[in-house]
């Protein structure tokens, strides 16, 4: 599994120069343009999602995943490194980031920008939150790449994520309005509860998708 881990890292680190600009660009902008520390969020929602399809685009280079498939690997090993492979990532940019916006928040008022004020534990929040979010849906668009591959899969991906999106607001404006009401209260009055509930329920959901992708990936013929 190790080697599996490395192996995706590698392919990272590659991509890793111009995922780094794009990513911090984006951070510093929207603080800037916004005046708060919203561009933490923006940034760390882009992380998970832009290295899984970052990954996928190399899986279809060269048939790099069939060479993969033919190695002295086990399948389960090469699905679970992709999974810890942007776990992994998507937690360092985190970590990255909170420093970025750490220092836009302090630089930027210095230079006469005006920002917004706040407290560390709620930039911290707005970096780990969004990066569980999105992590469940690299969850729900994880086995469709499996199946499907990553050309053909970012179709189904599309569709499903578009799907979840429509029936979300649909329970949030019509169905269960008063459900979302009283989480957006729960949220508001236990801020750390809430956020380590939500974290541990992304990666509970992240760990199925693992297994569901590893049977998947398993009768797969690659």
């Amino acid at each position: 599994m190790l080697a599996s881990v490395k192996s995706e890292l590698a392919i990272i680190r590659t991509m890793a120069p111009v995922l780094t600009v794009t990513i911090v660009f984006v951070c510093a902008f929207v603080c800037f343009g916004m005046g708060s520390y919203a561009g933490a969020s923006a940034a760390c929602a882009m992380v998970p999602i832009l290295v899984m399809f970052s990954l996928l685009g190399y899986d279809d280079q060269n048939g790099w995943l069939r060479y993969r498939a033919a190695l002295p690997l086990a399948r389960r090993d090469i699905v679970v490194g992709r999974y810890l492979a942007i776990v992994v990532c998507s937690s360092v940019v985190s970590v990255a980031l909170f420093a970025v916006t750490m220092a836009c928040v302090l630089a930027f008022p210095a230079l006469g920008i005006e920002m917004e004020q706040t407290s560390t534990p709620e930039i911290f929040s707005a970096c780990v939150a969004p990066t569980a979010i999105v992590l469940v849906l690299v969850a729900i668009a994880q086995p469709f790449s499996i199946k499907f591959g990553g050309s053909k899969g970012a179709r189904y991906i599309g569709c499903a994520l578009m799907f979840i999106g429509c029936l979300i607001y649909v329970a949030s404006q019509f169905a269960m309005p008063e459900l979302f009401t009283d989480l957006e209260d729960l949220v508001s009055q236990h801020p750390v509860v809430s956020l380590i509930a939500l974290a541990v329920v992304s990666l509970a959901i992240y760990a199925a998708s693992c297994m569901l992708s590893i049977r998947i990936f398993e009768k797969k013929d690659v």
